[in-house]
């Protein structure tokens, strides 16, 4: 394990979630949060919970070097990928709207 920490801190995410008065909520990991090697059937119950109960919009992830798209509930997974696989990930956010989109290099 790549941590000392409580990851997925829980607690710390949803307190920051309920303080945020934030249009749209990302959240940013290293690890995909739904990796069954990594996490417990419960921590990612709970982590999909989180990101239903708050609307999130968009979960990115690194680690995994091929950039990918999917869902966690009804917010948007991305693994942003690496850099020299060829594609970069642009997140843009507006006042009104937030997408994404792999550039190829």
């Amino acid at each position: 394990w790549e941590s000392d920490y409580i990851v997925p801190n829980m607690a710390f995410l949803r307190h920051e979630l309920e303080v945020s008065a934030a249009d749209f909520k990302i959240l940013l990991s290293h690890q995909f949060v739904q990796d069954k090697e990594r996490f417990s059937s419960s921590q990612i119950s709970d982590f999909k919970e989180l990101v239903q109960d708050f609307k999130v919009n968009y979960v990115i992830n690194g680690h995994k070097h091929n950039p990918g798209v999917g869902k966690v509930g009804e917010a948007i997974q991305l693994t942003a990928g690496a850099s020299y696989k060829g594609q970069l990930l642009i997140l843009t956010i507006k006042a009104d709207e937030i997408g994404h989109e792999f550039i190829k290099l």
